[in-house]
């Protein structure tokens, strides 16, 4: 198994997945292939298909699919049943499934979503049911990410503070407020915010090809503009936000590299000294992470054996 794949989280082959179960036309889909810009194919997008590209997100998403259609039957056998039968998980259920779990699965796969729909509309394939459902898939997600998710987080924003607070709405809209402040509609922008970035990041990485200087300099911009927003600690608790600003200075230090294995850098040698650097970033980033969790852990963990 490569690396892309297991950081990815997918984890299961699709010839053990989708393949099993549909047909693809693999010979039109390697004729296309050479569309597919080479930074894609880097992070493991080499196909036009948006099932062969989601692969484990797809199952996933398969398996939430599978559990409203299971809600949906419970409930109407519930209904007939005249009160026989009380099927009390339901609630919770309904919580979860609306909006809970399928927010969850937008937010972590929201890049592999938004790419594979837009790489399936741009080279879509006719014939097998691989390729019909690919392209269904593909037009249902990009319709998700890019229209029906902003408009949820506009809807949320536009409500009262006061509304934050009730139980109600913190178990509808828990996936988007957990762990973020809601005494402030500045905070509560933090998944907004989230959105926006990848669809910025995603618009640069297509449509900027051909001006990479301009790429650099709005990645620069916007992960600036994050690291600002992050520094006016907008979740919950003193350590998390200690993670998100160490988070977002990494992430700066990072793109700043960009500039150094570029053409503005001529020597061969400066650029794998900048590269030494990025590693030594990393590498004490992690550590800082990793034993930060170990030492809230022990601690955690002392705490319990003491009561």
């Amino acid at each position: 198994m490569s690396l892309i794949p297991a950081v990815t989280f997918d984890v299961i082959d699709t010839e053990w997945s989708t393949e099993l179960l549909l047909d693809f036309e693999y010979e039109k889909q390697r004729e296309i292939s050479s569309e597919i810009l080479d930074q894609m194919r880097d992070l493991g997008y080499e196909s036009h298909n948006s099932l062969l590209n989601l692969g484990t997100v797809f199952v996933l998403s398969c398996f939430y699919l599978a559990k409203v259609g299971l809600f949906i039957l419970l409930s109407i056998i519930k209904a007939f049943s005249m009160g026989l039968l009380k099927f009390n998980f339901l609630y919770r259920w309904q919580t979860q499934l609306f909006f809970g779990d399928i927010l969850s699965i937008v937010f972590e796969a929201y890049f592999e979503f938004v790419i594979s729909g837009y790489l399936s509309y741009k080279g879509h394939v006719e014939g097998a049911s691989g390729e019909t459902i690919g392209k269904i898939v593909s037009y249902t997600f990009l319709i998700v990410c890019l229209v029906l998710i902003p408009l949820l987080l506009i809807k949320i924003l536009r409500m009262p503070l006061s509304v934050y607070q009730t139980e109600a709405f913190k178990n509808r809209w828990e996936v988007i407020h957990e762990d973020i402040r809601t005494d402030s509609k500045f905070a509560s922008s933090y998944f907004t915010i989230f959105v926006a970035r990848r669809v910025i990041f995603i618009v640069i990485s297509f449509f900027l090809v051909e001006s990479p200087g301009m790429q650099r300099l709005v990645i620069f911009y916007m992960n600036l503009a994050v690291l600002l927003y992050t520094g006016s600690k907008p979740l919950v608790g003193r350590l998390l936000n200690r993670y998100e600003i160490a988070n977002e200075i990494v992430v700066c230090s990072v793109s700043w590299h960009l500039c150094f294995f570029s053409d503005w850098v001529d020597s061969e040698e400066a650029k794998v000294n900048y590269g030494w650097s990025l590693v030594v970033i990393i590498v004490v980033h992690m550590i800082f992470q990793l034993g930060t969790v170990i030492y809230y852990s022990f601690n955690l963990i002392k705490n319990i054996l003491k009561k």
